[in-house]
């Protein structure tokens, strides 16, 4: 078959499948509506920094009907422009058709118009199956940050069906926005949601004794209040009108007063009276005569009449026993509005007749309905029924000839608020109710933008009459204009809505409009006095391509400047029109804008005033000046500013708070309420972002961009604004209105005294005391009155913080009434005046309406705030105590945490946490309840547990009580180190800090181990820890040798031992620069003659007759011994009678190691001047691999580190330093193209989501500043290989997996969160390191359940092939990479196990049979990565075997490359100590690196104090390290783990051991320190040194005696060689580590009694022994006649010491097994402060 054939019937095939499998019945799409539960999640919006955010959507099919085939579509809205980067066009002015395919998904998305966005399934969509979800991604542009960004009613259709909204999208379907990238739109955002802290801080910061208005507004004078003198408005009360009956029957309707005509004596009379020598047109002087009974209120018209009423029901509602006062009042402006958008989202007449109630009771006079928009018209034309037919309504239809499309989550219907009107007779009453209240109803009509409604319902009657052939009729109000094809888009994302100001049916449906609103008006008796046009956010690039305006010479080739001029011209010819009719015109700022700031030219508009609304104002953008510009240029302004006026904007920054955010972030009342309107700039105060600006800054050099107020009577008035984009129900409206409104009322009525203040501080601290007089009127009357009116304002949620254990809780207003639940909302109780908290679990908050019948938002409250971790953090005094190891034989040990509060609170349980660190499991690591102390322990992660209150049973710990936490955990703890510092408290919302009492490096915390049950493992452990008199035996084995000895002597010996070395000291050499000494160039050797220059001070200099030279000869190999013929081999000749050094090599390498030998046996006479005995030495290294291994994986050291310990590797000849670079705990190294692995991997602290740093590990505590987190940059690793590089010591890089990858695949995990919310599948998962389906569950050794990279999946591949480039190209030309090692070792049993990939892996390869096969199978992989790239590889041996069988090695690596293995797990009774012969037998190259010798993490002695684990031998001394016989493994098997003799048939199982035949594959040896107690520097070098002296003795010189096969005769000589060797570290070597700055281990001393005198030695002969009494005054020499005394060992240098031991004389028989108990515990405890 043909391919096309083929796929033309695949294609064929799959139509028909979808045909088939599509949704075909309404039955099918009302469940799948139904049953379809949508999820939508805001995922991230600072990836891009707020330039576009992601979207994650969960489709959960909970029916019966699967969702399938190609025919539906799912319709949903977005303010942001979804795939911006896809879909819009290059010059931003439009949205290309054909929408973006949405690949991983097979989803169409779509553009329809505005916020309308749809999903269409496309080819190779899967479907969604009952009980199925599905998961998809998008991006939109900006971001996203509230819940009111993603609106409802998402809705499918299916063509021929009735389109349904998704239920589960009409209620809470949008996820919770929990973390800063989710709450904040761009890294410089500095909002973050309210805390109830946060809000009990806001709303503290009011006057303390704040006094109730009289009224709000503020009257502007109160010339005499007397509370003492009242009238009683109980009983008959009159209201003489005197004309005034509007306002009488309004008083009246409010009261039981009844309106008269005339004065009625014997009661109480209200005077409604004219005054016409008042000058305010609604200004009004009230009096309440109680000596008299008489209420006067006095203006000059109605409105003044009705604005004093109004004062008097204010004070009415306090009470009918009203005090003795006069007041004259007048408003602060003559405009003072309220501006509703009913175009967005309508709101019906019953809605506006109750706002008109409420702005006539505050004396607002001005309502501004803006009644037409893109998204709908809502009032009424006479002949124009369209309008409203189509206009009005919003439902699902692609051709719009009956209704405009959803938008702003109206749903496929006209049931919800994008439907609506209001007809003539509605929009009449609305007048008439205006009129009796005295407000001005200025209604608005949109346009030349804003106008698609309108432009859709007359293309609608446009087709309508051209179907009857009335063209003439139909293109009499025709909006469209045919000849233009200008491409646009709106700020909204409309390409459709401006209507065309070239054609004049556009002015006559102007003039149509206008007079029949004027109509309306005059009908009811309110004459229209201001038509509103509108006039806003024309879109750019409107009208740049219509044929009708170029016909009116709009042809620039500046398509701003047409713009530009059309709307001028248009704003003209509406200006004429409303002329005409008689009415002045009012529009928005841009509306009669240039576009530069400045104002069309006044006179061009004919009507009697022109006003402008100045909206746009966000401080940064530069057009604040608009509103001063405008009024000096003859306009009114009414300041209509975004920053404080703007209603629809949220009341605090917090995603739950409905509103859109453009302008500011929030707008809380508090805000309006200090709106400066007379004082503009004044009131600038923070960018969009939330950043502090100064007027300075914005207003610039002589304030070029601020021009001050030429005109200030043009400033006629402010109004609020709410635009409804989310205002979708009533009670959203009143929520956002209200009580915003209040405070806008009082600014636009009263100007507050403190305006007028110069002095910034002095007004806020007045206006906040103006404030807290105004919130006290709103808690203690106003609220209750809004309740009254039926109004739902909105209830700001209580403030709450916690003092002690009281609980404070503080509402916006001083009467709030909170409620508090801690069952989620179940049940609500009333927060007592003095709340005791019982515990600190987070409660709901919620503050009542005056009412009851109301509640804010509910809010969680955490009780335990940062005061509270703060003070456990100081006052939790922790100790930890190991009670019993020999409770459970060998299976777990019994220990105790026990916590005592040394503060002043008790401590409550609540939702704190204490995290500690813990080397054994516990409990398997389930959670488990400890009834003991009522907490719950849990494990986190490897070595991460915390304990957390439990609410019923926690034990409140009172000042100085204590609680015991007692558990078991598995195995044993004997040793202090077992346990790590820096235990941490935290709680959400707090920053975690170290409890105190467990900081840094003392361990004081931990109790002593003093007894055997302490100190043993289990009952069969041997080992106790050495006595004062077991040490003095164990050294005394050492004889002193003295410092004037010839084996000792400076000079005459080097460490390592030479292979043959003769010393004639009676002859030397005396090298100085004086005496003439030089040293000849060498071209092979340039180096290591300047090493030699710079190390005498001498000169270089080339062959003459100079008589004093050191000379460098090379030869050839083949001309060495053949025991010497080694590239590394060095001959050295000092030569007194010939005055020359000779230096005969090979190689520059022994050249290196001729002047490290040449160095060492320099001894300084004076400054630069050095004797050198007469010696010959012929010398090379028994192994070429002499190694040594670091651990910077589990706790980091520095490169500075690094270099002190090849500084020590170069003088010592050691050459391989293998740098474990990745563990679960850490990664070390910078990746390029894997930032990851060291933004997160490389950094622990606490983050439990593990984002920006992996779990608290070892000690690390909650923070990044320590050892636990740190990398080398790529630079800081090639200097380190420069470093090394001079040294000769070759950088062996090793990157540990498949086990122990943690760290890596946490890093790789965070990878793929960012590139999936970058919507870039492939990116996720290029370097993905697991399988997000395996749910295999298994424990590592180190106690993590997820540090197995995946062997099946290709991703892991490729992260080993880009790491292994990017490691190689940092060594290139530096130091070449050849050896790749991957560390392979202890990959948990059960790992992969329930992997799907891997079962699928499995499946699909032949050879590989089971999950055990995928070892070596990975270790394939990598060999066959590394052999492609030129290299060998290395691994430890139980990464290279399965049990004692190697990896086929043919199979592993390619023909010619190596495979390394280092040999370490010989603990001898388990029966691995053959594994190195038995790799070395097939070809492997062996490092000996044998814990039970060689691992230098393992502690000096069996003492609980000494640092360090001991899983393999309880310890390892520099004696024992001295004495490994690399030649033979099995020579080295001594003791088992508990200390028992071994048998030959127990090291090797009961057969014979197993052989090793090929030796030349034993490459050498190596000293390894694990770091897991190793986080200082100082602790580092205590492990290493000196026993890493040992192993380049080891390495390099085979002893003589390693031959004796007799071993009591091989440990006489052994013996024999350690004394020479001890003696030399104590009188010399350590001297020298000293001096290269290395801090070793200080042996502590031996001790015992010799009748009253007590004599002292060490391990190393040469060190000194103090003794102290008061252990501060210290003395050497003899001590007699003792009771008890210090001892201290001191280092060579004098200037440290080992831990301190007490020694007590209680008898004569002083070593006494109680003696030395007592030592044992006395040492234990002094040496806590000194670890």
């Amino acid at each position: 078959m043909c391919a096309s054939s083929y796929y033309f019937l695949r294609h064929l095939f799959y139509l028909a499948d979808c045909i088939y499998g599509q949704v075909s019945t309404q039955e099918e799409l009302d469940d799948i509506a139904r049953n379809l539960r949508i999820e939508v999640h805001v995922v991230d919006n600072l990836q891009f920094n707020g330039r576009k955010h992601l979207f994650r959507i969960m489709f959960e099919n909970k029916g019966s009907h699967s969702l399938s085939g190609l025919n539906w579509k799912i319709f949903f809205y977005s303010f942001f422009i979804i795939e911006e980067e896809h879909v819009l066009s290059l010059d931003g002015n439009s949205i290309l058709p054909g929408g973006y395919i949405l690949n991983e998904s097979k989803l169409r998305i779509d553009h329809a118009k505005g916020s309308l966005y749809s999903l269409t399934p496309v080819e190779d969509f899967l479907e969604i199956k009952p009980n199925t979800t599905r998961e998809i991604r998008f991006f939109g542009s900006n971001w996203a940050i509230s819940t009111s960004d993603i609106p409802p009613n998402w809705y499918i259709t299916v063509d021929g069906l009735s389109p349904r909204v998704f239920e589960s999208t009409s209620g809470d379907f949008v996820g919770n926005f929990d973390e800063p990238n989710q709450w904040k739109r761009t890294k410089s955002d500095l909002y973050n949601p309210y805390t109830p802290l946060d809000r009990f801080e806001k709303y503290k910061d009011m006057r303390k004794t704040p006094k109730k208005k009289i009224a709000i507004p503020t009257p502007k004078s109160v010339i005499h209040y007397d509370a003492s003198e009242t009238l009683d408005m109980h009983g008959d009360v009159n209201i003489v009108h005197n004309g005034f009956t509007n306002e009488a029957t309004y008083l009246a309707n409010k009261t039981t007063f009844k309106p008269v005509n005339s004065v009625v004596t014997g009661t109480i009379n209200i005077h409604l009276s004219a005054n016409g020598t008042m000058t305010a047109l609604e200004g009004y002087t009230l009096e309440i005569d109680p000596l008299s009974k008489t209420i006067s209120i006095t203006a000059k018209t109605n409105n003044g009449i009705f604005y004093g009423v109004q004062t008097l029901l204010s004070i009415l509602a306090d009470g009918y026993k009203i005090p003795k006062l006069l007041i004259e009042d007048e408003p602060r402006y003559e405009f003072r509005g309220m501006h509703v958008d009913i175009a967005r989202n309508f709101r019906p007449k019953s809605t506006l007749l109750k706002l008109l109630d409420a702005m006539a009771t505050y004396k607002l006079n001005k309502l501004h309905l803006h009644a037409t928009d893109d998204e709908g018209w809502r009032l009424e034309i006479k002949d124009l029924p369209e309008l409203t037919q189509i206009g009005s309504k919003r439902c699902h239809s692609s051709s719009e000839n009956d209704c405009l499309i959803p938008q702003l989550g109206s749903g496929p219907d006209n049931s919800t608020s994008g439907s609506g009107y209001l007809s003539i007779q509605d929009y009449q009453e609305i007048l008439k109710y205006a009129k009796d209240r005295h407000i001005e109803v200025i209604p608005e009509v949109d346009m030349p933008g804003h106008a698609r409604a309108a432009i859709k319902a007359m293309e609608s009657r446009y087709k309508r009459l051209m179907k009857n052939n009335q063209k003439e009729n139909a293109e009499k109000f025709r909006l469209f204009d045919p000849s233009d094809s200008s491409v646009y888009l709106s700020v909204q994302y409309f390409g459709d809505n401006a209507l065309s100001p070239c054609i004049e049916s556009t002015f006559n449906f102007v003039d149509k409009v206008v007079k029949e609103i004027k109509a309306m008006h005059d009908i009811v008796g309110t004459p229209l006095k201001i038509f509103h046009f509108g006039g806003d956010e024309v879109a750019k690039n409107a009208w740049s391509n219509s044929a009708s305006c170029r016909k009116l010479g709009f042809n620039s080739t500046k398509r701003n400047e047409i713009r530009t001029s059309l709307k001028k011209m248009f704003a003209q010819r509406v200006a004429n029109i409303t002329h005409k009719h008689g009415l002045n015109l009012l529009g928005w700022e841009d509306g009669f804008s240039e576009g530069n700031g400045k104002p069309f030219d006044r006179a061009l508009f004919p009507n009697g005033d022109v006003y402008s609304n100045a909206w746009d104002n966000v401080w940064e953008w530069g057009e604040a000046r608009r509103a001063y510009n405008f009024a000096n240029a003859g306009y009114k302004i009414v300041m209509s500013h975004a920053t404080h006026l703007y209603f629809d904007h949220p009341y605090d920054p917090d995603p739950e708070e409905r509103g859109l955010y453009w302008a500011p972030r929030f707008t809380d009342t508090f805000k309006t309420f200090g709106f400066m309107p007379d004082k503009l700039y004044e009131n600038i105060d923070v960018s969009r972002m939330g950043a502090k600006l100064n007027r300075s800054k914005i207003c610039g050099e002589n304030d070029v961009n601020c021009p001050s107020l030429q005109v200030p009577e043009n400033i006629i008035g402010m109004q609020g604004h709410l635009w409804s984009e989310t205002v979708l129900t009533e009670s959203n409206f009143y929520y956002m209105v209200f009580p915003r409104l209040l405070a806008l009322a009082e600014r636009a009525w009263h100007k507050g005294l403190w305006e007028d203040e110069i002095s910034k501080n002095k007004r806020d601290q007045k206006m906040k005391d103006d404030w807290g007089d105004f919130t006290e009127t709103l808690g203690d009357r106003e609220l209750k009155r809004l309740d009254e009116m039926g109004i739902e304002y909105r209830i700001s949620p209580p403030g709450a913080r916690v003092s002690g254990n009281i609980a404070i809780v503080n509402g916006e207003y001083k009467s709030s009434h909170i409620e508090y639940s801690n069952d989620s909302g179940k049940i609500w109780k009333i927060v007592p005046r003095k709340w005791n908290l019982t515990d600190k679990f987070d409660v709901l908050l919620r503050t009542k309406s005056v009412d009851g019948r109301r509640s804010s938002r509910s809010v969680k409250f955490n009780p335990v705030d940062q005061e509270m971790i703060d003070y456990l953090a100081e006052n939790l005094d922790i100790s930890f105590n190991v009670l019993d190891n020999l409770v459970d034989t060998d299976k777990s040990f019994l220990q105790r945490i026990s916590i005592t509060n040394i503060g002043s609170t008790t401590i409550l349980p609540g939702n704190w946490s204490i995290f500690f660190y813990h080397i054994r499991a516990i409990n398997s690591l389930k959670p488990l309840l400890l009834p003991g102390c009522g907490m719950l322990l849990e494990h986190i992660a490897g070595s991460l547990y915390k304990l957390t209150p439990d609410k019923s049973t926690f034990i409140n710990i009172d000042p100085q009580g204590q609680v015991n936490c007692q558990f078991h955990a598995k195995y044993w703890s004997v040793a202090v180190t077992d346990n790590m510092p820096n235990w941490y408290v935290w709680s959400h919302g707090t920053q975690a800090k170290t409890i105190h009492s467990t900081y840094g490096e003392d361990l004081s915390f931990i109790g002593p181990y003093d007894t055997k049950n302490k100190w043993k493992r289990y009952p069969s452990d041997r080992y106790d820890p050495f006595l004062p008199r077991t040490r003095y035996v164990m050294n005394s084995d050492v004889a002193n040798l003295g410092d004037a000895s010839e084996i000792v002597k400076e000079g005459t010996y080097v460490i390592p031992t030479p292979q043959y070395m003769t010393t004639d000291t009676t002859k030397s050499v005396q090298i100085s620069a004086l005496d003439g000494w030089v040293v000849l160039a060498s071209s092979d050797f340039p180096k290591e003659v300047v090493l030699v220059s710079d190390f005498y001070a001498i000169n270089i200099s080339v062959p003459n007759q100079m008589s004093k030279i050191i000379r460098f000869i090379k030869r050839d190999i083949s001309k060495f011994p053949t025991s010497l013929a080694k590239t590394e081999a060095y001959f050295l000749e000092v030569k007194p009678e010939l005055h020359e050094i000779r230096v005969t090599v090979n190689s520059p390498k022994g050249a290196f190691y001729a002047v490290q030998t040449l160095k060492r046996l320099s001894v300084e006479v004076a400054k630069n001047s050095y004797r050198v005995y007469n010696i010959y030495i012929s010398d090379a290294p028994r192994y070429d691999y002499r190694g040594m291994f670091l651990d910077v994986g589990r706790n980091f050291h520095t490169k500075e580190e690094i270099k002190v310990l090849l500084d020590f590797m170069s003088v010592y000849k050691l050459n391989k330093f293998q740098l474990h670079l990745s563990e679960d705990e850490g990664w070390r190294l910078e990746i390029p193209g894997l930032e990851e692995l060291t933004t997160v991997g490389s950094n622990r602290c606490h983050d439990l989501k593990e984002r920006i740093c992996t779990a608290s590990q070892l000690g690390s505590g909650p923070h990044k500043n320590n050892s636990g987190s740190g990398f080398y940059t790529v630079a800081e690793y090639q200097e380190i290989l420069r470093y090394a590089n001079d040294r000769y010591i070759q950088i062996i890089p090793e990157f540990d997996m498949p086990g122990h990858a943690r760290a890596a695949i946490v890093s790789m995990k965070e990878r793929k969160r960012i590139y999936d919310m970058r919507k870039n599948s492939s990116m996720a998962e290029q370097y993905l390191l697991h399988d997000p389906d395996d749910v295999s569950e298994y424990m590592s050794v180190q106690w993590f359940v997820d540090n197995a990279v995946n062997p099946c999946i290709e991703s892991t591949y490729t992260f080993i092939d880009h790491l292994v480039t990017e490691v190689k190209a940092m060594h290139d030309g530096i130091q070449n990479l050849e050896i790749f090692s991957f560390g392979g070792d202890e990959t948990a049993k059960g790992a992969w196990e329930k992997s799907p990939k891997c079962r699928e892996f499995i499946a699909n390869n032949i050879g590989i049979d089971s999950v055990s096969d995928l070892k070596e199978h990975f270790a394939r992989r990598v060999g066959s990565i590394a052999g492609e790239k030129g290299l060998d590889i290395s691994a430890w041996e139980d990464g290279l075997m399965h049990g004692k069988t190697p990896f086929d090695l043919t199979q592993l690596v390619p023909n010619g490359r190596k495979a390394y293995t280092s040999a370490w797990d010989n603990v001898w009774e388990k029966g691995g100590g053959d594994r190195s012969y038995r790799l070395a037998n097939v070809g492997y190259k062996v490092i000996l690196a044998l814990a039970t010798h060689l691992y230098f993490d393992h502690p000096y002695e069996p003492d609980p104090a000494e640092r360090g684990y001991y899983w393999a031998t309880r310890y390892t001394d520099t004696r024992k390290a001295f004495g490994f016989i690399p030649d033979n493994i099995y020579a080295n098997a001594d003791v088992k783990r508990n200390g028992e003799p071994l048998t030959e048939s127990e090291i090797c199982g009961g057969n014979t051991c197993y052989e090793l035949a090929k030796p030349e594959n034993i490459m050498g040896m190596m000293g390894l320190v694990w770091s897991e107690t190793s986080r200082t520097k100082d602790q580092l070098h205590d492990r290493y040194f000196p026993r890493m002296l040992a192993v380049a003795e080891r390495a390099w010189h085979k002893a003589k005696w390693e031959n004796i096969s007799k071993k009591n005769d091989r440990m006489m000589e052994i013996n024999k060689d350690w004394t020479n060797f001890a003696n030399r570290l104590g009188y010399r070597e350590l001297k020298h580590l000293d001096n290269l700055g290395i801090k070793y281990r200080v042996p502590l001393p031996g001790a015992k009694m010799s009748g009253d005198t007590l004599k002292t030695n060490t391990a190393f002969p040469g060190l000194v022994v103090e003794h102290s009494q008061d252990n501060r005054t210290w003395n050497i020499g003899k001590l007699d006649g003792f009771s008890k005394t210090f001892l201290r060992t001191k280092s060579a240098d004098g200037l440290r010491t080992s831990r301190i031991i007490l020694v007590s004389k209680t008898t004569s028989a002083a070593i006494s097994e109680k003696y030395s108990i007592t030592v044992f515990v006395a040492s234990c405890i002094l040496s806590f402060s000194l670890l």
